[in-house]
């Protein structure tokens, strides 16, 4: 096994195929366990570690599962299950159950017969890259033995499934939604058949929330399929349909979501922002009048900041990177379009679709204001373009283009801009142009994705 395990967020692929069979699986746990036993031992504690272990409900959890933590135990970490549960919520219960680490077994918003490995430290936090490259350092020099039989192993703690109710009763908290704030409204919830189903709505109803459920139906194999924020149609439909004052749609492991107003609008990160942004900074809690976006963010969002008089500070499309920006300046919101929205510190940087939920619900309720008054602003037109590739050249290396997209780029001027990038967890370009109209914005896109597809495809 070479050191091409992690990708952007964790280790993803097909379940059963390499790196996610049995035996890797096993042998990546058992490295990750001794990480955190040293680490443990380090500190000072006395007792063997402790780590959770989280799903996101798909078929190949059972089999995911079993493995990491026969790699825990044969590293001496002690276990414990949450069942299905979000990868926010895993990270919150690995630092408020104070357990050295926790592994989150998820594809995110991948199709079913995919699945993924997260891991996290002491505190709940995603683990860094030198760590990953620790781990894959081990696992690559203890390819089918650990060879440490003297060890105390570790045990899979006793009792019941970990109720989320530290999970769920922190997250009301740090949202400051007052007991029953909810009662009277009408709220859409789509789990997408993922980690979220059973969590989220138990928070909203434990609010007072009527709540219209879809995508809360898990059965190993219809996560993401047609519901969830990959496909936010199908909560548009709800919310009009059931007279909802709002909606709100997880992707797989709920770290991402996306937003419908009143109206049916789908609303993404942007909206977030322009709705949450201006109420931070009328309250004096936007530290720096700035809020942190991605390169892929819509330029109307930024030329109506301007006017409310926020700035924007742009950085590459992933949360890592938003989190990474808002720890550095000290900043309290970043969000991306692909619904990646991060609190700061207020929600200790995890980026989580309930908070956020609960957090625009709280502002609902709080200004009496409708979603769709208050996520207003003068949007662009974009498109964005997925081509499957078979090369990672460097696009900048690839004439035809980037002629291309010097072509589109002379003709946009500032009216209009070009993102050209690689997915980070599939073997796609994703071409995204930006345009005052819609027919210009395809026009280039086609003709970029047309050079993509002629040269690496």
């Amino acid at each position: 096994m070479t050191g091409t395990l992690f990708g952007t967020d964790g280790i993803r692929a097909v379940a059963g195929e390499e790196p996610l069979t049995p035996g890797t699986v096993a042998r990546l746990a058992f490295s990750f366990g001794e990480l955190l036993r040293a680490k443990h031992t380090s500190s000072g504690a006395d007792r063997r570690p402790f780590a959770l272990v989280g799903h996101d409900g798909r078929a190949s959890a059972d089999f995911l599962v079993a493995a990491v933590e026969a790699g825990l135990a044969a590293a001496g970490v002690d276990f414990q299950e949450t069942g299905l549960v979000t990868t926010p919520g895993l990270s919150t219960l690995v630092r408020e159950m104070e357990a050295a680490g926790g592994a989150m077994l998820s594809a995110s918003h991948n199709p079913a017969h995919d699945n993924g490995i997260k891991l996290f430290g002491r505190g709940g936090e995603k683990l860094g890259d030198a760590d990953e490259a620790e781990i894959e350092r081990r696992v690559a020099a203890t390819p089918q033995k650990s060879g440490h039989g003297h060890r105390e192993f570790g045990q899979h703690r006793l009792g019941s499934l970990i109720r989320p109710e530290i999970y769920l009763g922190g997250l009301i908290e740090r949202a400051g939604i007052a007991e029953g704030a909810l009662r009277g409204r009408k709220v859409a919830f789509d789990g997408a058949h993922g980690g979220g189903s059973e969590l989220g709505p138990e928070l909203l109803r434990s609010l007072g929330a009527e709540v219209v459920e879809i995508g809360t139906a898990p059965n190993g194999k219809n996560i993401n399929d047609g519901v969830g924020a990959l496909h936010p149609e199908t909560l548009a439909k709800a919310v009009l349909e059931h007279g909802c004052c709002f909606g709100v749609a997880l992707d797989g492991d709920g770290d991402r979501s996306m937003c419908v107003d009143e109206q049916g609008h789908i609303l993404d990160g942007d909206g977030v922002i322009a709705a949450c942004a201006p109420d931070l900074k009328h309250r004096g809690r936007l530290p720096g009048q700035t809020v942190v976006v991605s390169v892929m963010s819509n330029l109307g969002l930024a030329a109506r900041l301007r006017e409310q008089g926020i700035a924007t500070d742009v950085v590459p499309v992933g949360d890592r990177h938003l989190v990474a920006r808002l720890k550095e300046k000290g900043y309290a919101l970043g969000a991306e379009p692909s619904g990646h929205v991060i609190f700061g510190s207020e929600n200790h940087y995890i980026g989580d679709g309930l908070f956020t939920a609960l957090r625009i619900l709280e502002l609902l309720q709080r200004t009496g204001k409708p979603f769709s008054e208050l996520a207003a602003f003068p949007r662009f037109e974009q498109v964005l373009l997925n081509v499957r590739v078979v090369r990672r050249d460097p696009l900048e290396t690839v004439a035809p283009i980037e002629e291309a997209r010097r072509s589109a780029a002379q003709a946009l001027g500032d009216r209009g801009r070009i993102v050209l990038r690689y997915s980070g967890t599939e073997p796609l370009c994703r071409v995204m142009v930006e345009a005052a109209d819609k027919p210009t914005a395809q026009r280039h896109a086609d003709a970029i994705a047309d050079a993509v597809r002629r040269t690496l495809a």
